[in-house]
């Protein structure tokens, strides 16, 4: 009776939601690849403008639109408007947080809260400790 409590009620406190976050911030090595430019240039772009903005990318062309697909449902992207492309209009897509942000929900997403305090007082730390360098050097 993992999930189901006496009561017959779902126990909500272990079903996973912390491995479903963890799951969703995971990036693959090609969608990574593909946020790397959505965060380098902070702006949007088609699916046809990330193929020829990623000359060096490990994945297909042809797989362009499966990976964004898969970002859009992971919430990395969203739709911010659409561009006459030809004949046609195309989607244009848009990172849903920055990079900074993304990195801060991965240590959240991996630690308890006395990890983070640990780190954010590390982090203030060797802050202070770099503005007290910087103050007696000037």
């Amino acid at each position: 009776m993992t999930n189901i409590a006496k009561s017959g009620k779902i126990n909500t406190n272990n079903l996973g939601e912390d491995n479903i976050m963890k799951q969703n911030l995971r990036l693959t090595r090609s969608e990574k690849e593909i946020m790397d430019k959505f965060w380098e240039k902070e702006e949007g772009f088609t699916c046809s403008e990330i193929v020829d903005a990623s000359p060096d990318r490990s994945w297909r062309k042809s797989s362009a639109h499966l990976l964004i697909n898969a970002l859009l449902k992971k919430g990395f992207l969203e739709v911010s408007g659409f561009k006459k492309s030809a004949k046609n209009y195309a989607r244009v897509f848009k990172a849903k947080f920055s990079y900074t942000d993304y990195a801060i929900k991965i240590i959240m997403a991996g630690s308890t809260d006395d990890n983070i305090r640990k780190l954010i007082y590390k982090l203030i730390n060797e802050a202070t400790l770099e503005e007290l360098e910087k103050m007696i050097v000037e």
